[in-house]
C-alpha cells in the first residue's frame, strides 16, 4: 500500500512540474517568403501568421472554416447516399433512402453556399470592407472626377 501511494505521489509531482513548467523561446528571424521576412518572432511558426488580425479579418476566417466544414459534411452525406444506393441491391426502400439523402445533401450543400453569400454580404456591409457590399469600391455610374481619355480610333485630319 505504501509502495502505490509513494508511486503516485510521484507521479503527480511529475505531473505538476511539467504542468507548472512553460517553455522559453529564442527569438529567431523570419526567413525569405514568409509573411513577416526579415522580422523577429518568438518562433517560427509566428513567421507565417497574418498581419491584418481585425475584427473583419477573424470573422471572415471563422465564417471560411464553418463554410468549409459544412460543404465537407454535405460532400461526405452525398457520397454516403450514392454508397447506399450502389449497395441497394434493388430493395426499393433502400433505394428510396438513397435518393432521400442525396437530395439531401446537395440541399444542404445549396444552403451552405446561401448562408455563405449571406452571411458574407451582411458582415461586409456591416464592417464595412471597401470594394464589397455597396459600401465603396466600384463605381456603377461613373465617377466625379473626369479622367482624359484617348480616341481610340486616330483621326486622320492632315
Amino acid at each position: 500500500m505504501k509502495i502505490k501511494t509513494m508511486i503516485l505521489s510521484a507521479v503527480l509531482a511529475l505531473a505538476g512540474a511539467v504542468a507548472i513548467a512553460t517553455p522559453t523561446y529564442a527569438d529567431v528571424t523570419c526567413p525569405e517568403g514568409t509573411v513577416h521576412s526579415g522580422e523577429s518572432a518568438k518562433t517560427v511558426a509566428e513567421c507565417n501568421t497574418p498581419k491584418d488580425q481585425s475584427l473583419f479579418s477573424a470573422t471572415d476566417n471563422l465564417i471560411a472554416v464553418a463554410t468549409g466544414v459544412l460543404g465537407l459534411v454535405a460532400v461526405v452525406v452525398v457520397i454516403y447516399g450514392g454508397f447506399t444506393y450502389i449497395t441497394a441491391t434493388g430493395d426499393a426502400a433502400k433505394i428510396k433512402k438513397a435518393k432521400d439523402t442525396i437530395i439531401g445533401g446537395i440541399v444542404g450543400l445549396l444552403v451552405v453556399l446561401l448562408a455563405y453569400t449571406i452571411v458574407n454580404f451582411a458582415v461586409n456591409a456591416a464592417l464595412g470592407d471597401p470594394g464589397s457590399a455597396g459600401t465603396g469600391g466600384g463605381s456603377a455610374g461613373g465617377s466625379s472626377e473626369e479622367t482624359p481619355t484617348e480616341d481610340p480610333v486616330p483621326s486622320t485630319d492632315e
